[in-house]
């Protein structure tokens, strides 16, 4: 049986909260009565994030913090805490006080009650704006569509060591935390949590965002751009096999020909589908390539344990 030098290994992404994180602290220390280890990995904050998490670890020996070189995003920022858990359970949570950790209990009694991999705490009413919400909605719509990434996914989520140990040889520059998760996990649950008004600042999730992380989902976990234009392709093949029959028919009846108007159509048709074909091609092969080359996924500047 394996010996865990902690029940929980908290992993905490920050970027500009250092209004938060003092009291994030004191929460975790007043609700959580198991041994626990806490990883803060600081996203290239631009705010006090860093001076505040060196403070924090001075009155704390179980806090590690992790200080990055630039901004590489929540999933990458969780993947480097990852390295440093040492937790039965590994639990991510924002640090700006919306996943409250008096909710990590539940998940824990749902992790034992079902036997889970990973278990998934799900909003009963989410205190985001409504922007915020109709993108979080759309991005989940299109990741569970094409990917394995379950749709009631949250970022606030609890892993088994033994998963988190298969997760972090994924250790590649394009990287999406809940669909290598998938991956690995024979059981995945969910139980419902309660989400909390975000007290200071905004959320950095903007719509543009959402799109953006929905693209890397789609080029880097599955085929579907690819299906999209073999659907393409066959599309324009029977338009133009369509259109051929019809000018060979008109031109063996001495019917007046569609002329200029229909070549330009059809050439500015096929090259604008030849160019968007390259296109996803090329995001393809770039990633590849980024894959290939070795490029870390993250830069770490200073670590304090």
């Amino acid at each position: 049986m394996t010996d865990y030098k902690y029940t929980y290994s908290l992993v905490i992404p920050v970027f500009n909260s250092a209004g938060t994180l003092p009291k994030l602290v004191e929460e975790i220390k007043n609700n959580i009565s198991d041994s626990f280890q806490i990883i803060f990995v600081n996203d290239y904050s631009l705010d006090d994030s860093w001076k505040v998490l060196v403070e924090l670890k001075k009155e704390n020996e179980n806090i590690t913090i992790v200080n990055l070189v630039n901004n590489v995003g929540q999933h990458i920022a969780i993947f480097c805490g990852l390295m440093y858990a040492e937790g039965k359970y590994i639990v991510s949570l924002d640090d700006d006080l919306q996943h409250h950790p008096k909710e990590i209990q539940k998940l824990k009694n749902k992790a034992e009650e079902e036997d889970a991999d990973v278990v998934y705490g799900i909003y009963e009413v989410k205190k985001h704006n409504i922007v915020r919400n109709s993108g979080s909605k759309v991005f989940a719509s299109i990741v569970n569509k094409f990917a394995s990434t379950p749709l009631q996914g949250s970022s606030f989520k609890l892993v088994k060591k033994e998963v988190i140990d298969k997760v972090i040889q994924h250790n590649h520059f394009n990287f999406y935390l809940d669909e290598v998760l998938a991956w690995h996990s024979k059981q995945t649950s969910f139980v419902k949590i309660q989400h909390y008004k975000r007290e200071v600042g905004a959320s950095g999730y903007t719509p543009q965002k959402l799109m953006r992380m929905s693209l890397h989902v789609l080029f880097n976990y599955t085929a579907f751009p690819l299906k999209v234009i073999t659907n393409l392709g066959i599309i324009s093949s029977l338009f133009s096999f369509g259109f051929g029959i019809y000018y060979i028919y008109e031109k063996l009846n001495n019917f007046a020909q569609s002329g200029f108007t229909a070549l330009i159509v059809s050439i500015f048709f096929s090259t604008g589908l030849i160019l968007f074909s390259i296109g996803i091609i090329g995001e393809y092969i770039g990633r590849i390539f980024l894959i290939q080359s070795g490029k870390p996924p993250f830069k770490i500047k200073e670590v304090i344990r």
